[in-house]
């Protein structure tokens, strides 16, 4: 039932870094079992220093950007509570929602109906070791309950998005930690395919295709990397993006199912993560959560996380977002993900 599908290219050239050697490169084309979408993985070497030339940071770049902006910062303690926006009396006579050190407001500047930011820590600045799971559960249990209170209000909201993109390379205008939410009438971007696609796996398997890659993956061993309470954690077949770990929650197709525990598994599972980065010299991620609909109970879905590395801050850095996967939407993979898998199952 469950079928990966790929087959691989050859590139030739002239090496002139070898004399113009006679030399070959390897790409392998791989189907995603769930969209039928195609990465490339480029199997052999391509020997381009990718984890220095993109990835990693300059600590005088983050020092100098930590002083500078942290007169300004509005996440800050002794600005958050004065200068970032309220819920209306009728969502939260409170104002905002606070969690631990979690601080749940309006954004802003808001990206949909209903759009909040969950200032994660008091903190201005963390490396990423110092992200610890309490810092994150509180975030989710914030999230969640701003959730359950908008879908008392309005029963159009079904869908939600939750992110985190933390320092400027990976999209952050405030580098102090913060998660985002974003609830909707309908399934925002790549998230409409992928439940699409895992209803109509269901219809035509009459089983769930996140339960069935699970069990794919622990079986096969290449792309498990391990288990985490309800959470299972591996590499994707086809990752978007470079350094992409996929930690999927047994069970559970909504945000609003996961309770206190889950929350916990998926963020020790984000924190080895990060672990990882760190000792790589690693400075940027980001990581995504999707969600089925968050008013009723999903036969064909779970809930899933998806966390990856972005380019590294410095002065003069490289975007990894170049027109292939950012206009072309074709991803280019250097690092194949069951070499990321062995790596990291050190950490878990």
């Amino acid at each position: 039932m469950f079928k990966l599908k790929s087959f691989s290219r050859e590139a030739k050239l002239l090496n002139p870094l070898k004399n113009f050697e006679a030399e070959s490169k390897i790409i392998e084309y791989r189907t995603n079992p769930l969209t039928g979408r195609v990465g490339c993985i480029l199997l052999k070497d391509s020997e381009r220093p990718f984890d220095e030339m993109i990835y990693t940071s300059d600590e005088e770049s983050i020092k100098k950007l930590v002083e500078e902006s942290r007169e300004k910062c509005f996440f800050c303690p002794d600005k958050v509570e004065e200068v970032t926006p309220k819920f209306p009396e009728e969502i939260f006579p409170e104002g905002r929602v606070k969690v631990g050190e979690t601080t749940l407001f309006p954004n802003l500047f808001p990206y949909c109906e209903f759009s909040v930011i969950a200032v994660l820590t008091k903190k201005h600045y963390l490396n990423l070791e110092e992200f610890t799971p309490n810092i994150f559960v509180d975030g989710f249990k914030a999230i969640k309950r701003f959730a359950e209170k908008i879908v008392q209000i309005d029963s159009l909201t079904k869908h939600i998005v939750v992110g985190l993109q933390y320092l400027p390379p990976a999209g952050s205008s405030i580098i102090h930690p913060h998660m985002q939410a974003m609830l909707t009438k309908v399934p925002l971007g790549v998230l409409k395919e992928i439940i699409e696609a895992s209803k109509r796996y269901y219809r035509r398997h009459s089983s769930n295709y996140w339960k069935d890659l699970v069990n794919f993956e622990k079986e096969n061993g290449e792309r498990y990397i391990g288990n985490i309470g309800n959470v299972e954690w591996i590499t994707p077949f086809t990752p978007v993006s470079e350094y992409e770990v996929l930690g999927v929650v047994k069970e559970k197709s909504s945000f609003l199912e996961l309770d206190e525990e889950d929350f916990k598994s998926l963020a020790e599972g984000i924190c080895k993560i990060l672990k990882f980065f760190s000792q790589k010299k690693f400075s940027c991620f980001q990581f995504t959560l999707d969600s089925g609909s968050i008013n009723q109970k999903l036969e064909y879905f779970w809930v899933n996380l998806r966390v990856t590395a972005r380019p590294g801050l410095r002065q003069f850095y490289v975007n990894d977002s170049w027109f292939m996967p950012y206009l072309v939407r074709q991803p280019i993979i250097n690092l194949a993900p069951e070499e990321l898998a062995k790596t990291l199952r050190g950490y878990f």
